[in-house]
């Protein structure tokens, strides 16, 4: 297979003319002449490499957790998935966008 270079110019936000600022980026790119599919199969392999390396590295990865840790952990879980469905899903009209994390006064009335 033959490689193929293009290259990616990544501009600043707000850069409307077509001479290139000091402050962007150029990718390179370097791909053979693949699928789409096997490119995004490629990539997926190698986002699962990378997030599996980065779990490896946490202080918490080889910690054996107790039974009650992990009830205690599911308990949360649904608890967190129950108001997932019931108070952030729903329509509220003076919140346009509710969220988990959003300020207190703001949500005070959900």
């Amino acid at each position: 297979m033959a490689a193929a270079f293009s290259a990616l110019l990544v501009l600043p936000a707000g850069h409307k003319d077509w001479t290139v600022p000091r402050s962007c980026r150029v990718i390179l790119l370097s791909r053979t002449t693949m699928s789409l599919e096997q490119s995004i199969t490629e990539y997926n392999e190698k986002r699962r490499e990378l997030i599996a390396d980065d779990r490896s590295l946490r202080l918490d990865s080889q910690r054996k957790y107790s039974a009650t840790e992990l009830e205690a952990d599911r308990i949360v879980r649904s608890i967190r998935a129950q108001e997932a469905e019931t108070v952030w899903s729903a329509d509220y009209p003076d919140i346009p966008h509710p969220f988990p994390g959003m300020e207190f006064l703001t949500g005070l009335y959900i």
